[in-house]
């Protein structure tokens, strides 16, 4: 559960520091989710949505893991709700359902395919979907040289790392 928490508390704050595009809700919500699949891709991280949230696995933890996983989960579920109205709703379907479902699918079958992680045409055909489902149609799609420009972006360092590993154990160490 710690690291279900932990994972869900780095997703949020990584989508809260995003400081690309102030004012295009669209390219925000599709750069983190980039990010994201990017993570999987080349750092082969494991995809937590696959098994979280589960009540079952959430019952046997105890009650501060318990408010750990379900406070970070919330904000996260929150960034993503106020994100799609930021954009503009679109009635007739729950896209953040829809969009999470899609994500989370996507995020498994990456992780069990060899996939190039700087394939620029896998986040282009990415964010198309996304950007349909998000019922943004009418919205240009980022091009692929700003697609390219984004993974530039994403490069591991040895400090960003070094930066998870501290983030992970602070956790740990404060639940």
């Amino acid at each position: 559960m710690a690291v279900a928490a932990a994972e869900f508390k780095e997703f949020w704050l990584q989508a809260q520091s995003i400081t690309l595009y102030p004012d295009n809700p669209l390219y925000q919500y599709l750069y983190h989710y980039c990010w994201r699949l990017h993570e999987v891709t080349c750092r082969k991280r494991f995809v937590i949505s696959r098994v979280m949230p589960n009540a079952e696995l959430l019952s046997q933890a105890s009650a501060d893991y318990q408010a750990a996983f379900t406070q970070a989960y919330e904000c996260y579920q929150q960034w993503n709700q106020q994100l799609i109205r930021q954009m503009g709703e679109v009635k007739g379907f729950d896209r953040c359902a829809l969009v999470r479902d899609f994500i989370r699918g996507t995020m498994i079958n990456v992780s069990e395919e060899v996939v190039d992680a700087h394939d620029v045409q896998l986040y282009y055909q990415y964010c198309y979907a996304l950007t349909q489902l998000l019922g943004q149609s009418d919205k240009r799609v980022p091009n692929r040289d700003c697609i390219s420009h984004w993974l530039q972006l994403m490069a591991p360092t040895p400090v960003h790392v070094d930066q998870r590993m501290r983030f992970a154990l602070e956790h740990l160490m404060t639940v």
